[in-house]
C-alpha cells in the first residue's frame, strides 16, 4: 500500500516477459493491488492496462498522476480519463487522430508529451 512510484517494463514493449503475451493484464493486476500508486514509469502501454482494468471493474479508480501510453485508441483514452481523475502528466506515443481532440477531457493535466501525433 505504501508504493507510490513504480518503474517497471521496457519502453515500447507491451509484454513484461518475452515469452508471455499478457502485459496489460499483468499491469492491470498491479494497478488493482497498489491503491496509492501515483506514477507508473517506463511501461509504455499503461492506458491499455487501464482499459483492461475498466473491463474487469467498471467502478475502479486510481491515484495515478503520471502515465505513458502508446497507440492510444479512443476507448483507451476514455478508460484513462475515467480511471485517472488526478492525472497531471501524460505521454502519448502514436495516438489515433481522434484521441488528440479529446485531451480537453483531462481536468488537471498540466504536462503533455505527444510524439507522432496526427490531427
Amino acid at each position: 500500500d505504501s508504493i507510490k512510484v513504480l518503474d517497471l517494463g521496457s519502453f515500447g514493449k507491451k509484454d513484461l516477459c518475452p515469452e508471455e503475451d499478457s502485459g496489460p493484464e499483468l499491469i492491470a493486476g498491479i494497478l488493482e493491488n497498489l491503491p496509492n500508486l501515483s506514477t507508473f514509469k517506463t511501461y509504455s502501454f499503461t492506458g491499455h492496462a487501464l482499459l483492461t482494468l475498466s473491463h474487469r471493474n467498471n467502478h475502479s479508480s486510481t491515484k495515478l498522476t503520471y502515465l505513458h501510453d502508446t497507440g492510444t485508441t479512443i476507448d483507451v483514452l476514455k478508460a484513462i480519463v475515467k480511471l485517472c481523475p488526478l492525472l497531471e502528466n501524460v505521454q502519448f506515443n502514436c495516438p489515433e487522430p481522434e484521441v488528440i481532440k479529446q485531451f480537453c477531457n483531462f481536468k488537471r493535466l498540466n504536462c503533455l508529451k505527444l510524439t507522432k501525433g496526427k490531427l
